[in-house]
């Protein structure tokens, strides 16, 4: 909730004299969920936090689980390094290793997360806040259904690029840059 009234707050402020003020009706979050298996700090973690936003009726945290990318045993030769005939590597009580994790499916949820929220009776406006550019199609989707306004937010001046590039739609629409002063107001100081 931090991070939505912050981003309605700057919003409305940067908005032209006669437009109207945006009020916040629903938040969904789509996030992976790690799995407890493999890493059960950040899985009690992220629940928590669902558990906690989800105290507000209007937030909706919606985990999808993460995959787990293995990692392979590796051998050694004088040639140089192989993979050890596509055996998973495990510690040493037998338990797999993960080379990484990855979100799959959220893009596809906050895509039509969109739609779904573009085409509700009650709604005239939705905020986009991701940087994944695979969106794009849903935004121009929702727009091109003209039932309700389609904006987009993004952190402006971070040092990691991927954060702050704007995504791009057939057609213009407004977009609500958010600065460090913005960050710092989102920050939950709750420790889970």
């Amino acid at each position: 909730m931090l991070f939505a009234r912050e981003l309605l707050r700057v919003r409305n402020a940067n908005q032209k004299p006669g437009y109207p003020a945006a009020n916040l009706a629903d938040v969904w979050v789509y996030r992976g969920l790690p799995q407890s298996d493999y890493d059960p700090q950040q899985n009690a973690w992220n629940l928590a936090h669902k558990a906690e936003w989800e105290k507000n009726p209007r937030v909706h945290v919606i985990h999808r689980p993460l995959r787990y990318v293995p990692k392979y045993a590796t051998y050694s030769t004088q040639s140089g390094t192989g993979r050890a005939g596509g055996r998973i590597a495990t510690d040493a009580g037998g338990r797999r290793l993960y080379a990484s994790r990855r979100e799959k499916g959220i893009d596809v949820m906050c895509a039509l997360a969109v739609v779904r929220e573009a085409a509700r009776d009650d709604i005239d406006l939705v905020i986009l806040a991701s940087h994944d550019s695979d969106l794009e199609p849903a935004l121009d989707a929702a727009i091109a259904m003209r039932t309700a306004k389609i904006e987009t937010a993004r952190w402006d001046g971070s040092a990691r690029k991927r954060f702050v590039k704007q995504l791009r739609t057939t057609q213009r629409i407004w977009n609500t840059k958010l600065d460090h002063t913005s960050f710092e107001r989102c920050i939950d100081p709750r420790s889970y």
